[in-house]
């Protein structure tokens, strides 16, 4: 079962990597009409 480790790894590291930047770096974008 280790060929689901290349498929999912990234699909799982990409959704860790939205969460992050939505909540370290989008709260803090000055443009309100920007909202994420």
């Amino acid at each position: 079962s280790y060929f689901i480790v290349p498929i999912v790894a990234p699909v799982i590291g990409a959704c860790a990597g939205a969460a992050i930047y939505r909540y370290f770096i989008g709260k803090n974008l000055p443009c309100n009409r920007c909202k994420l």
